[in-house]
């Protein structure tokens, strides 16, 4: 299997970015946001957009983050060559 490194740096010093992570706390964004609402009627808007975030976030493709240079990318997967 290949070793991943950065194209930025080359270091193999890799981390996934954890992006159900990320697409929880836009979910906890949205709760907040639901709860304030009650009171503020223009905080409804705010309820769409950490929803429609946490949805993005969730559903975006696999990201890579090097720990040395901080460099962030999105990871490329090759498709095999069918065997018929």
């Amino acid at each position: 299997m290949e070793e991943v490194k950065c194209p930025h740096c080359r270091s193999v010093r890799i981390e996934p970015i954890r992006k159900k992570t990320q697409a929880l706390i836009f979910l906890v964004g949205a709760v907040v946001a639901l709860w304030l609402a009650q009171s503020v009627q223009m905080i409804w808007a705010l309820v769409g957009v950490f929803l429609a975030m946490a949805w993005i976030r969730f559903m975006d493709r696999d990201t890579k983050m090097c720990t040395r240079c901080k460099h962030t990318w999105q990871v490329e997967y090759k498709r095999k060559a069918d065997k018929t």
